[in-house]
């Protein structure tokens, strides 16, 4: 099976390759974009292609399917997101991150907006969750924005970074469309 294309107005999710490490790196080694993330930012660029890799296997098993974000007729990825996990008929979890150089463009709300649809009608799948780390005020009002419905808190659910997290969780199901 091939890797999905989305096209969506100015922009095209894309299959991520080595071709795009150092991209990824300008945005996995930033401290700000990386604030609220389940990782710390990259120290070195193996770290990306070691994170490249894993997506991609991951892809091969079914379980997950992560894009690079670019503008058409460009090859610079700004961006990436994707599923996590994903069932048909069931339940799949976001992720999404932007350079900050693109920060506040539209560009999560249409990339998003595109991923979500690729997973209600290519996917299948029943429900779309986000998991948003407490202050991520910005992932919370794109989601909103985007129909999804703030659920509730679980409470110390995660450990990253050294530390207990909490995350609110966001849900959108298929016939909230």
């Amino acid at each position: 099976m091939s890797f999905p294309l989305i096209e969506i107005d100015r922009l095209q999710l894309i299959g991520l390759t080595e071709d795009h490490i150092n991209d990824l790196f300008e945005q996995y080694s930033d401290e700000e974009a990386m604030k609220y993330w389940d990782g710390f930012p990259h120290k070195d660029e193996e770290d990306t292609r070691k994170l490249v890799q894993r997506l991609r296997e991951r892809y091969k098993a079914g379980t997950s399917i992560w894009w690079g974000i670019k503008f058409k007729g460009t090859h610079k990825i700004i961006g990436s997101m994707g599923y996590n996990r994903f069932a048909p008929n069931g339940l799949a979890v976001i992720g999404y991150m932007l350079n900050r150089n693109y920060w506040q463009q539209g560009i999560m709300t249409e990339a998003v907006t595109g991923m979500v649809k690729f997973g209600f009608e290519e996917l299948k799948v029943h429900r779309i969750e986000a998991h948003v780390t407490p202050g991520n005020t910005v992932s919370e009002r794109l989601l909103l924005k985007l129909g999804f419905m703030r659920e509730g808190l679980l409470r110390e659910r995660e450990f990253y970074k050294g530390t207990h997290q909490s995350l609110i969780i966001y849900g959108k199901l298929v016939s909230d469309e």
